[in-house]
């Protein structure tokens, strides 16, 4: 029987994501020997990315975590691997492309049995294509290819999983357009292309200066997909979107809404933040109803918000409030004893902006350190935890 052994474990806070994320190095015995990774994951793994080094094909991962190559440096998932893990999506870094990664995913399943986004760019996107292609579809697997090199359209048009091409417009060594136009057994693919950023450093080919639009549509296609994957993770989300012309945020578990506003409704104005957490759609058991509100039309101006509450008694006063519009019965959902959630589930967290938009506005999120944040410096008020979902 083969031994898995974890060499080094560190908690590193991400403070660009505002959370503790726990960093863990792994030799991984396979058929053809040791093989390293590096584990980046938060409280919650929902799904996993799997990165392959482009360029050398090689991270070059040191026992404490770091990396000397300049793949390890630029890479889009590994740079952005604490507000991934912090969402949710734990990165694993496997240190190189010639990697036995069918026995690295098997080993992946038995820590969490989730699915997982193999993820590779230029040099590395033939490779990836060419796992997705080939692994059995029993196998829970996505892909996302980055800044793709050329993929053999053959290869490309075998790959029958949920595909993401991201690339960017001024890139003149990335064939996004051709890879997405070749993913013709694809069930679901999309082409998102980048513009802006900066040209220096790790550059255009990298998405340089554009993180927060790369981790959300990378993670907005995993969190659309990830349920039909199969594995534990499948399953009803409420799915938190960012409105900055209003400066709201917006939570929906409305398989219908998100598919629109992630299509482009009200003209792009809802932009995924990448958060989101497990809810339930039909009563069950220690699970309660969630009221969902929306602001009386033209109560605050042009402005308007929604609002979800678990609390019966809350629910029944709004529904006398004429500021607000009851609308449905949203999803079920556990709440708290005396504060705290049981085993099994994970707090969410409710901050209201106390109006300083001009109307109301809640966020609710499982990131204790972003409601401390928004709790304490950006003036929201501490309304404590609201839910608590499903692990």
């Amino acid at each position: 029987m083969k031994r898995f052994v974890a060499i080094a474990s560190l908690v590193v806070a991400a403070s660009h994501a505002g959370a503790a994320v726990v960093t863990t190095v792994i030799d991984v015995p396979t058929s053809a020997g040791p093989q390293r990774i590096l584990e980046a994951r938060g409280d919650v793994v929902r799904a996993y990315i799997v990165s392959l080094a482009g360029g050398s094909g090689f991270y070059d991962i040191r026992l404490d975590g770091t990396m000397h190559t300049l793949a390890g440096a630029c890479s889009p998932p590994v740079r952005n691997m604490f507000d991934f893990a912090a969402a949710g999506i734990a990165v694993v870094v496997v240190n190189a492309t010639t990697y036995r990664v069918d026995e690295i995913l098997a080993y992946l399943s038995t820590r969490h049995d989730v699915p997982a986004w193999i993820t590779g760019g230029s040099s590395s996107t033939g490779v990836v294509a060419s796992w997705a292609a080939n692994l059995p579809l029993t196998v829970p697997l996505g892909v996302l290819e980055y800044s793709p090199d050329h993929v053999s359209p053959a290869i490309a048009a075998s790959i029958r999983r949920p595909t993401l091409v991201i690339y960017h417009v001024d890139d003149d060594v990335s064939f996004g357009q051709e890879l997405y136009d070749n993913l013709t057994a694809a069930p679901a693919r999309q082409l998102v292309a980048l513009s802006g950023g900066i040209s220096i450093e790790c550059g255009h080919h990298l998405f340089a200066g554009l993180d927060t639009q790369y981790v959300a549509a990378t993670a907005g296609f995993i969190d659309a997909h990830n349920a039909s994957l199969g594995g534990a993770a499948a399953g009803p989300a409420a799915v938190e979107y960012f409105n900055a012309g209003f400066g709201h945020y917006f939570l929906t578990a409305d398989a219908d809404e998100i598919a629109g506003l992630d299509a482009g409704a009200y003209n792009f104005a809802f932009v995924r933040t990448s958060k989101s957490f497990k809810v339930v759609d039909a009563p069950g058991a220690n699970t309660v109803p969630v009221c969902r509100f929306f602001t009386t039309p033209g109560t605050f101006g042009a402005k308007s918000s929604h609002f979800y509450t678990a609390n019966p008694a809350e629910c029944d006063g709004l529904k006398l409030n004429p500021n607000w519009i009851y609308e449905k019965i949203a999803f079920h959902i556990a709440v708290p004893s005396n504060g705290a959630c049981a085993a099994g589930t994970v707090p969410v967290y409710r901050a209201y902006n106390d109006g300083q938009t001009g109307a109301p506005n809640h966020r609710f999120t499982t990131d204790l350190a972003t409601y401390q944040q928004f709790t304490t410096t950006l003036g929201w008020l501490p309304e404590g935890v609201a839910f608590c979902a499903p692990a």
